[in-house]
C-alpha cells in the first residue's frame, strides 16, 4: 500500500513545500502520486484561490511564477485522506504562542 502525503499549509512556504513534495512523490513509487494541498479558501481577483491553483498549477497570490507540479491538487476541505498521519505542516512561529507549539504531536513534519 502506498502512503499518501498531504501539505497542510499554503502561502509562500506551503507552495514551495508542495512543489518539492509533488516532484518527489513522482520519483518515489512508495507514495500516492497525487498530493492534496489544503488551502484556506479565499478570493483573489474575484476567483477562488483553490480553483486558480488547480487550473494554473501556480499560487498566483503568494508565489507568482512558481509552477506547482500537475499532481498537486487543492481539494475541498472535506477531502478524506487515506492515511492522515503523514501530513506536512508548517506553522509560522510569529502567529502562534509557544505553549501551542509545545503541544503539537511530534509525528508531523514542521
Amino acid at each position: 500500500m502506498c502512503t499518501e502525503l498531504c501539505v497542510r499549509v499554503c502561502g509562500v512556504r506551503g507552495s514551495v513545500i508542495a512543489k518539492i513534495v509533488g516532484r518527489n512523490v513522482i520519483e518515489h513509487k512508495m507514495f500516492v502520486q497525487h498530493v492534496p494541498l489544503w488551502v484556506k479558501e479565499e478570493l483573489f481577483n474575484g476567483k477562488k484561490l483553490t480553483d486558480i491553483i488547480n487550473s494554473r498549477h501556480e499560487n498566483i497570490k503568494y508565489l507568482p511564477g512558481c509552477v506547482i507540479p500537475f499532481n498537486v491538487v487543492s481539494p475541498a476541505l472535506s477531502y478524506p485522506l487515506a492515511n492522515p498521519d503523514p501530513n506536512i505542516k508548517y506553522l509560522p512561529g510569529c502567529v502562534i504562542p509557544f505553549n501551542v507549539v509545545s503541544q503539537l504531536p511530534p509525528s508531523g513534519i514542521t
